[in-house]
């Protein structure tokens, strides 16, 4: 059975680095891996928080028109997916 790869990814970081007598469900000690050295590290699963919280400093650090700029092109994306989704769903 193949598996996709973000499951491989999620599994390869849970062997590496879960315990489960150590506080923290794998996820959790998973997301606060510090092995940065890692190939996958950037990769790793994180919680949607945790994603939410990343992306908010990122852009706290742009300076305003590339934020501005970010900021219209990801609502942009959104309202594109809205739009394919309507289509798929209400289509004949």
């Amino acid at each position: 059975m193949k598996i996709s790869p973000r499951r491989a990814i999620a599994n390869h970081c849970k062997d590496c680095i879960y315990d489960p007598h150590c506080s923290g469900n794998w996820k959790q000690q998973v997301e606060a891996c510090t092995i940065t050295q890692c190939g996958l590290y950037e990769h790793r699963p994180l919680s949607l928080k945790t994603t939410r919280l990343q992306r908010e400093n990122l852009l706290a650090e742009l300076p305003l028109h590339e934020r501005e700029i970010f900021l219209k092109k990801a609502s942009q994306r959104a309202l594109n997916l809205v739009n394919l989704h309507n289509r798929l769903t209400h289509a004949d």
